[in-house]
C-alpha cells in the first residue's frame, strides 16, 4: 500500500515539474512567433510591390509618362529583370535585418540598415545592367533605386510617425484628471522620460512643462513639451501649468546643485521622484 502511495506522489511530482510557471504559457510565446512571421511575410510583400512599382514607374517618367512610347524591348526586358531584382531585393533586406527591427522603436541605427542595404542593391543592380543583353536606361536604374529607397524608408518609419503623432494628440486632449507633470532636465534622460509619458498606455500623466538651467535651450521643445525656464522659475511655472508631480531628471548632477534643485521642488508641495541614471541601474 505504501509503495502505491509513494508511487502516486511521484507521478504527481512529475506533473507538477511540467508546468510552466514563467509569466505567460507557451502558446502566448508561438502565438508571438506567428505573429511575427506574419508581419515579416506582410511587410516582404510590401518590399516587392514597391520595388515593383518604382521601376515601373522609373521607367514611366523616362518616356515623360507615355506608356506608348516604351520600346517594346524595355518591357520585355522590365518583365525579366524586375522579378529577378525582387528576389534578391528580399535576400538583401533579410541578410540586413530588416525583417527583424522592432519598428515603433526604429531610429537611427534601422536607417543605417536600410541604407546599407540599398548600397548592396547598387551593386547588384550595375551587375545586372552589364550582364543582361537588354540594356535598360541608366534612368531606369537611378529612378527605381532612388523610389524604392524613399518608399521603403518611408513604409518602417510610418508606423513609429502615426503612432506617436497618436500618442501626443492623445495627451494634449487628455482628462483634467490625468496628473500633470514638470521634467526637471531637458537632457538624455528627460528625453527618454516624456518620451515613456507619451508612449505608455500605462500611466495617466501628462508632460506640461521642462524646466533647464542651460539658457540656450529657453523657449524650446522636446516631443512638444516646451522649456519654460530655470530652478528659479519652477513655482511659477507649478502654479501656470498646475503641476501635481515634479520629477527629477538630472542623473548627472549631485552635490549642492542637486540639493538646492530638490530643496525648491519640496517647497511646491508637489509630489517628487527622482529618476536614475542607467549607470546607477546596471552598478
Amino acid at each position: 500500500m505504501s509503495n502505491r502511495l509513494d508511487m502516486k506522489k511521484d507521478t504527481n511530482n512529475r506533473k507538477d515539474k511540467t508546468k510552466y510557471d514563467g509569466p505567460e504559457k507557451p502558446d502566448a510565446y508561438m502565438g508571438n512567433d506567428k505573429q511575427w512571421v506574419f508581419r515579416a511575410l506582410v511587410l516582404a510583400f510590401v518590399d516587392m510591390c514597391i520595388i515593383a512599382i518604382s521601376f515601373f514607374f522609373a521607367l514611366m517618367i523616362r518616356f515623360e509618362f507615355s506608356y506608348s512610347h516604351i520600346p517594346l524591348s524595355f518591357l520585355e526586358g522590365y518583365l525579366h529583370i524586375v522579378p529577378l531584382f525582387m528576389v534578391i531585393s528580399l535576400v538583401v533586406f533579410y541578410i540586413f535585418r530588416l525583417y527583424h527591427s522592432i519598428w515603433r522603436f526604429a531610429s537611427i541605427n534601422e536607417f543605417m540598415h536600410i541604407i546599407g542595404a540599398f548600397l548592396v542593391l547598387t551593386v547588384v543592380s550595375v551587375i545586372i545592367h552589364e550582364v543582361y543583353e537588354i540594356k535598360m536606361p541608366y534612368a531606369f536604374w537611378i529612378i527605381g533605386l532612388m523610389l524604392s529607397f524613399a518608399l521603403c524608408t518611408a513604409c518602417r518609419f510610418a508606423y513609429r510617425f502615426i503612432r506617436t503623432g497618436q500618442k501626443m494628440l492623445e495627451q494634449r486632449g487628455s482628462a483634467n484628471g490625468d496628473e500633470k507633470v514638470m521634467i526637471i532636465g531637458a537632457g538624455n534622460a528627460g528625453r527618454m522620460l516624456i518620451r515613456e509619458l507619451i508612449m505608455s498606455s500605462h500611466l495617466h500623466t501628462k508632460a506640461c512643462c521642462i524646466i533647464d538651467d542651460n539658457p540656450a535651450k529657453l523657449g524650446r521643445f522636446i516631443d512638444g513639451v516646451p522649456i519654460v525656464g530655470n530652478r528659479n522659475d519652477i513655482p511659477e511655472m507649478v502654479e501656470k501649468y498646475d503641476i501635481t508631480k515634479i520629477v527629477y531628471a538630472v542623473p548627472s548632477t549631485s552635490g549642492k546643485d542637486r540639493n538646492d534643485i530638490l530643496n525648491i521642488c519640496k517647497d511646491t508641495c508637489c509630489d517628487l521622484s527622482v529618476v536614475p541614471g542607467i549607470y546607477q541601474i546596471l552598478d
